[in-house]
């Protein structure tokens, strides 16, 4: 190979190494990317806020597992305290009494409470507010044999200035219920909203069918000789009772 030849050949090899590695790059940085965004813990969705635009941001969230069931704080003309009230929750019901968190804003005003009825939880609330919010109120999502229903938190409104009308509110939406409380806070709360997670309620219970006296007839007899059942007859035990 003349040296002109050698020196071509060194140079697409040069070349063809440095694409690959240019190529592994760019992989590697893809998947770092990837991983980082696996790794990041998702986002709950929001509902609008009530409210100025002051005070601190705020994300008091009830924890894994856990949603928001009512909300305790302070008031006098307005809402001068807030925090949330929070359980866990399985299959549709309350498994541990309702925890009392710590809330944001200041000491003034006297103390309130509002609870969701017992197995249910916040999805939705409205409220009156200007600079400050004034009052709150909740609805919640209670799980029954024939359903969902909605029900008011009790009592009903809470904070300052009860006789106002409503001015704004905010839902999860469908499959999803409160997780937290969101808003801003200085002395006051300034504003308010909630932060939801996804949540599957109760579970539907199975539907049996039940046979006529006809169909009862033409199932087979089971014999077992002894022996125990199969799990396909064990099935067909309580259809012929």
């Amino acid at each position: 190979m003349t040296r002109q030849a050698k020196r071509a050949a060194t140079a697409i090899a040069t070349t063809r190494e440095g694409v690959a590695g240019g190529w592994r790059r760019v992989a590697a940085a893809s998947l770092a990317v990837l991983a980082a965004a696996l790794a990041a813990p998702a986002q709950a969705a929001q509902t609008t806020t009530i409210g100025g635009p002051g005070g601190s941001p705020f994300h008091l969230r009830c924890g894994a597992g856990r949603f928001l069931v009512g909300l305790s704080g302070r008031a006098g003309n307005w809402m001068d305290h807030v925090a949330p009230i929070c359980v866990r929750m399985m299959n549709g019901r309350w498994i541990e009494a309702p925890s009392f968190r710590n809330g944001v804003g200041g000491p003034g005003g006297g103390p309130f409470t509002t609870m969701c009825p017992p197995d249910s939880v916040v999805t939705d609330y409205y409220g009156y507010a200007l600079e400050y919010v004034y009052n709150i109120a909740l609805l919640c999502r209670h799980d029954g044999p024939n359903g969902s229903d909605r029900l008011p938190s009790v009592p009903a409104a809470v904070g300052g200035t009860l006789d106002v009308a409503t001015s704004a509110s905010g839902g999860c939406g469908t499959g999803a219920a409160a997780d937290g409380i969101i808003g801003g806070a200085g002395l006051y709360v300034d504003r308010f909203g909630l932060s939801c997670g996804t949540y599957l309620g109760r579970a539907s219970e199975p539907v049996v069918p039940k046979l006529s006296a006809e169909q009862k007839v033409l199932l087979p007899p089971i014999k077992h000789g002894g022996r125990g059942l199969s799990a396909e007859e064990k099935l067909l035990l309580p259809l012929v009772k």
